[in-house]
């Protein structure tokens, strides 16, 4: 079985990738990891964020399997917003140990004409390098790029008069190893 993406196939069944958009190569493991968690409150943060600042907001393990793959980090999208105007600038980040992998701020922020509270949209979309064939833990921190990050809501519906049974989204994290041919 092959999978495709409009006529072009990117995967088939012999675990190779074909597409000269993506990279060339073939998928050593994808491994996901699921989260419910939602944070409100105080979240930190720094105008240059480390591994210790803001808030962890999802950690989990992973061992690459060879020592000279590359390795490709993405996430779903994690909706995050302020109940009173006092940051206006968030970021989303991934570490191992001291280490950074990824960081992204808010590409796009919508502020509310009336009230001034910032609400948007961060996700992970990241390829790297293997850090070798040990098991590190991926921290994934979430806070405020202009430091306090108080009075901060992170994946919680704004209004649950639609949401089904009221329930937190799901966010996924992705991490796949693969290996360029």
């Amino acid at each position: 079985m092959a999978f495709k993406v409009g006529n072009t196939e990117v995967f088939n069944d012999q675990g190779n990738l074909q597409t000269a958009g993506l990279f060339d190569g073939y998928i050593l493991q994808c491994v996901s990891f699921t989260t419910q968690t939602n944070l409100s409150g105080t979240l930190g943060g720094a105008s240059d964020p480390g591994s210790s600042d803001g808030t962890s907001y999802f950690s989990f393990q992973f061992t690459p399997l060879l020592s000279d793959s590359d390795l490709l980090l993405y996430s779903s999208n994690i909706c995050v917003w302020e109940n009173s105007d006092s940051n206006d600038v968030f970021y989303l980040a991934a570490y191992f140990d001291t280490t950074r992998i990824s960081i992204v701020n808010a590409p796009v922020r919508d502020n509310n004409a009336r009230s001034s509270l910032t609400r948007t949209y961060l996700a992970l979309n990241k390829a790297f390098s293997s850090w070798g064939t040990s098991q590190k833990t991926i921290d994934i921190r979430i806070g405020s790029g202009n430091g306090t990050g108080s009075n901060m809501v992170v994946n919680t519906y704004l209004d649950t008069t639609y949401t089904p049974q009221h329930e937190t989204p799901e966010i996924s994290f992705t991490m796949i190893e693969y290996r360029k041919t």
